[in-house]
């Protein structure tokens, strides 16, 4: 779930995911267990997976941003997520809703959100506990949050990437302790990743942290 914050991104320097083809070199020590990083269990239906976009993605203007989403984890070994026109118990669904959840004082929750589905007896159900198996996924994000937000078109991006990640069960990126100068201060700050849990809209061509954490989880 990719959650709104009251603090405005800072747009200087935003790099569009699109416009890049090469892995991010970055190095970072991870102090997480690996699996903190990611759900267990499996989706039953592989990685090689179809993805059905509702007619609100295209009637939203949305299209391109899931497409942008699917690109972006299709440059990882073993993972093949494809466009199809048919939805079924083993193809990722994609909406745009327009009916966000907001907190207590009103404001936006979350810009996006991804629910796994089961199939059990033959019907859909859904996944409670996200280190279940699960068959597919439906991968919702909210046109009137990002409108009444105005985020930019890299954030939308990211947005999307991030709830697709989920798909892939992907946990949101773990904050690591980060020391001040000659040891007087820890703060904690997100690894670079599409699964951290803020409005970061800096693009890097691929950040090794999710590259890294889908390598783990599916033995790639």
């Amino acid at each position: 779930m990719f959650k709104s914050k009251i603090k405005k991104m800072i747009a200087i320097g935003v790099i569009c995911l699109t416009s890049l083809s090469i892995f991010s070199t970055t190095s970072y020590a991870y102090d997480k267990k690996e699996t903190e990083r990611y759900f267990g269990g499996n989706i039953t239906t592989g990685l090689n997976r179809p993805a059905w976009y509702d007619s609100s993605v295209k009637s939203y203007g949305y299209t391109s941003h899931f497409d942008t989403a699917r690109e972006y984890w299709n440059r990882m070994p073993g993972i093949n997520i494809w466009k199809w026109d048919k939805a079924n118990n083993s193809t990722d669904r994609y909406y745009v809703g327009t009916k966000h959840p907001r907190d207590t004082t009103g404001k936006i929750a979350i810009y996006g959100q991804q629910t796994p589905y089961k199939i059990v007896n033959g019907k859909a159900v859904e996944v409670k506990n996200y280190n279940e198996d699960y068959n597919y996924s439906v991968v919702t994000i909210y046109h009137n949050a990002i409108s009444e937000d105005k985020l930019s078109r890299s954030v939308v991006n990211l947005t999307a990437a991030h709830e697709v990640g989920h798909s892939l069960k992907l946990k949101h990126t773990p904050r690591i302790a980060i020391e001040g100068e000659k040891g007087k201060y820890v703060y904690l700050e997100y690894i670079p990743s599409v699964m951290r849990q803020d409005n970061y809209g800096l693009y890097m061509p691929m950040f090794r942290y999710d590259l890294t954490s889908v390598g783990e989880k599916w033995g790639y």
